[in-house]
């Protein structure tokens, strides 16, 4: 699967974990677990050799991560068929107030008109839906050239530049 990182389209290297999933046995490699399998695994996982993602639905916090970031590279943020949009406030929180330096991962229902704003508040991964074009998502990061408000992109609201 390719996903798109840092404004590029790359071979997806992360492998999603199920709750069907052995926890006795994973998988080789990078793995994505979701909060429920890292609450009952958290000691077999942190002793794994590959990297560690973990996924949150909607409804799942970041409190409820946040003394466990530094095992994380990986924070994918599932959004929902469009009707919940706290995983924004959730990348900002996590780059800026949390000083969050690993890959956050948009996933779910992740549409191209929101690309440039997932963007800006912290996100820098995409994995887009089975219906959309990764070259055609690409353009959505030139939609707007100027920025009217600063976030956590660092860029300077529009009133402060000369």
């Amino acid at each position: 699967m390719q996903i798109i990182k840092d404004q590029k389209i790359i071979d997806d290297c992360w492998q999603h974990l199920t709750e069907e999933v052995n926890i006795t046995n994973l998988p080789d490699g990078n793995i994505i677990v979701t909060l429920n399998i890292w609450k009952t695994a958290k000691e077999s996982l942190i002793t794994r050799q590959s990297s560690l993602g973990i996924k949150l639905s909607s409804d799942e916090l970041l409190p409820e991560i946040l003394a466990d970031l530094n095992f994380f590279e990986l924070i994918a943020l599932d959004f929902t068929p469009y009707k919940d949009g706290r995983h924004f406030s959730t990348a900002r929180l996590l780059r800026e107030r949390h000083n969050y330096k690993g890959e956050i991962r948009a996933t779910g229902d992740v549409l191209r008109d929101q690309l440039l704003y997932m963007q800006r508040v912290g996100f820098d991964a995409f994995e887009l839906g089975p219906n959309q074009d990764p070259e055609t998502a690409l353009t959505a990061f030139d939609d707007f050239s100027t920025a009217y408000q600063s976030t956590a992109d660092q860029n300077l609201p529009a009133y402060q530049r000369k």
